[in-house]
């Protein structure tokens, strides 16, 4: 535990930024979160990059408070990323302390050891597309012949009666969206997955559509699912293009 500026005592943990294989000595000098150093632990021939940190609900601050801690977390993972081959730990995880990522280090060795030799040699690209005209497409969608008919129906009535007619035509608007949005990223896709070999799952945002992509050429490793920031995307192998952590 630390003092907090005379304000009580505030808990610690440790904020775990990847996990790195080879398990030979890390010259980290990096920065992590609140400007504090990160370091190392080791298990057998994988290492757990780690630093200290206050504890917080990351859940609970607003997205630009979060965002700060993030872009932190990102860029040692960067930076790590340029010497050798990592699998990123989602943002926000933390161990009590070091005997407890030393045991999630045995437990997970299995799977961390395979994630780790999969990921050599990648990068991961995050392509994001968004609708040109969502204000056309949504259009379009209400002109259909059973959304028509339903707002036919209620177009004589107020809003406080037929507010439940209205949630459903709502519903069956971002159904057929979704649809499209599927349907999108389907043809997006292909062509890689034609190429490559991949078996994409395709997910998409609320307004967009995207595809994470692990291509040959360097080490890999983005974290998902932040606070607010959405992941989009669907795993198919490429051959080009730098890292990037895309658009989330």
């Amino acid at each position: 535990m630390t003092d907090v500026e005379g304000h009580g005592r505030q808990m610690e943990a440790l904020h775990l930024y990847c996990v790195v294989g080879n398990g030979m000595a890390l010259d980290l000098r990096l920065t992590g979160l609140d400007g504090r150093q990160a370091s190392a632990i080791r298990h057998r021939d994988i290492a757990a990059v780690m630093g200290p940190v206050p504890m917080r609900a990351y859940r609970a601050m607003k997205r630009e408070e979060v965002i700060p801690y993030l872009f932190a977390h990102q860029a040692v993972i960067e930076k790590i990323l340029a010497e050798r081959t990592v699998v990123p730990v989602k943002f926000g995880t933390t161990a009590r302390d070091e005997e407890e990522v030393r045991t999630i280090l045995e437990k997970g060795y299995p799977q961390l050891r395979a994630a780790l030799e999969a990921m050599g040699g990648k990068i991961e690209l995050d392509v994001v597309a968004l609708w040109r005209d969502l204000d056309s497409l949504l259009r379009e969608i209400g002109e259909e012949d059973e959304i028509r008919r339903a707002k036919a129906a209620i177009a004589t009535r107020s809003s406080e009666e037929t507010r439940e007619e209205r949630v459903r035509i709502g519903q069956m608007v971002k159904a057929r969206l979704d649809r499209r949005r599927e349907e999108a990223m389907r043809r997006a896709a292909a062509p890689l997955q034609l190429q490559h070999g991949g078996d994409p799952a395709v997910r998409g945002g609320e307004d967009r559509v995207g595809a994470k992509t692990p291509g040959t050429g360097g080490a890999s490793g983005c974290p998902g699912g932040e606070k607010g920031l959405p992941t989009v995307g669907s795993s198919v192998p490429s051959r080009q293009g730098p890292h990037s952590p895309g658009d989330r």
